[in-house]
């Protein structure tokens, strides 16, 4: 089933008809220039949201895929206590789709 991931309506609508038991999201619209944060918002941070307000509200899993970028591009070592430090509109998309799927509440995991 064909959907557009930048119209927040027909996404819902298909995870409606597909009832997914687990949603794994690697959707991405990779722009690293500077100034391209709104032309990423709907795919890289609203549907992100959409999808984590679904599987809460119906009680799925959803796996995110991220980037390590969110911790700068000259980070070697990540770890949990590592801040959050994007220096690219990309990286900065990446971490409002993290924390937009903190929020909703849903069953997830951030790789």
């Amino acid at each position: 089933m064909a959907c557009d991931l930048s119209q927040a309506n027909d996404l819902w609508n298909v995870l409606d008809a597909v009832r997914p038991q687990t949603i794994i999201n690697c959707a991405a619209t990779v722009e690293f220039g500077a100034g391209t944060l709104s032309a990423q918002f709907s795919v890289n941070i609203l549907a992100a949201g959409i999808l984590a307000c679904w599987a809460e509200k119906n009680g799925v899993y959803l796996i995110q895929v991220s980037m390590s970028g969110i911790h700068g591009s000259g980070t070697e070592r990540i770890t949990a206590k590592r801040p959050n430090i994007p220096d690219s509109d990309y990286a900065r998309a990446k971490l409002l789709a993290e924390n937009c799927i903190e929020a909703s509440g849903c069953r997830s995991v951030i790789i």
